[in-house]
């Protein structure tokens, strides 16, 4: 299992995020290690559901509007 925190603008993941997803899809094929689950905290749905367009096996969503407050 490969467990990635995404990080995303509240609607998109940001860059950052989609370099983690490149990197841990090369580790799933070298390694095959299994399912890769992305993990979203959010304001809303969106960002898990741009988070499902890359591949990811799961995606975990926890979506509260405290989180709201921490986007960069």
């Amino acid at each position: 299992m490969i467990l990635v925190y995404l990080e995303h603008d509240g609607e998109k993941l940001l860059r950052s995020s989609l370099s983690a997803l490149t990197a841990a899809h090369k580790a799933k094929s070298v390694y095959n290690s299994g399912e890769i689950i992305g993990v979203v905290l959010a304001d809303s749905k969106a960002p898990a559901e741009d988070a499902a367009k890359y591949g990811i096996d799961r995606v975990i969503s926890v979506i509260d509007p405290i989180f709201n407050q921490f986007r960069a």
